[in-house]
């Protein structure tokens, strides 16, 4: 016997709404900044209550894609995910599992732009990773964290890509405010954590991509115990 019909799913006056304003950014090419006709203008062209129609912004406005300015109403802010992970990392930072399995996203995200480090890099990105670098072999365990969640969304932002972009918080910051990481030898982390990323300079230094890829697994290894 076939496959069974699918159900019908039935959408909610909200849910058509929110289709109808996707439908509408997307036809008219709508950009970062633009205006969004009033709530009345839309409100009228969809046959909907203002209160119905807010039920459909507030949804993009969640996910950070409309803005609302006094008195010039509604506007596009990004159509690009700015932290996809914001609303959930709250509620990762107590479970090792979701350290481990963040550790080998940040490791495979850190793995896979290589070459494009390698490509962009500057004297200048290069100066400014090392003065970071530098700073941790002398900072206290919380100036260590702030440093470290640095160093690597400034590697982020070298490879210039928007939408890798929007995962920093998750790559990076979910790190600095993570109380439960492993530091077992406190006297001699400010040293080695200094050590490692040097190592990871160095290497950009000398533009050495498979050196550069051997230094970010074991940069990881702690945090995937």
């Amino acid at each position: 016997m076939g496959k069974g019909i699918q159900e019908i799913h039935r959408m909610t006056t909200a849910e058509s709404v929110i289709k109808s304003l996707e439908s509408f950014i997307i036809s008219n090419s709508l950009k970062p900044g633009m205006s969004l006709p009033s709530e009345h203008e839309l409100a009228g062209s969809l046959g909907v209550s203002r209160n119905i129609l807010r039920e459909g912004l507030q949804y993009f406005k969640t996910l950070g894609i409309i803005g609302t300015k006094p008195k010039t109403g509604g506007y596009i802010k990004s159509l690009t995910p700015l932290n996809p992970f914001g609303g959930y990392m709250p509620f990762m930072h107590n479970n090792n599992k979701v350290i481990r399995e963040i550790s080998q996203l940040r490791m495979i995200i850190e793995l896979g732009i290589v070459p494009l480090l390698i490509k962009n890099i500057s004297k200048e990105n290069i100066e400014r990773l090392q003065a970071i670098a530098l700073q941790m072999a002398k900072a206290h365990r919380v100036s260590r964290r702030r440093l470290e969640c640095e160093f690597h969304s400034y590697m982020l932002e070298i490879v210039n890509n928007e939408l890798l972009s929007g995962f920093k918080p998750l790559l990076t910051e979910f790190f600095e405010n993570n109380n439960m990481l492993r530091e077992e030898d406190e006297e001699n982390i400010p040293e080695l954590m200094s050590n490692s990323h040097m190592a990871i300079v160095e290497a950009l230094k000398s533009k050495d991509e498979e050196e550069l890829r051997r230094i970010t697994r074991a940069h990881y290894e702690a945090y995937m115990r």
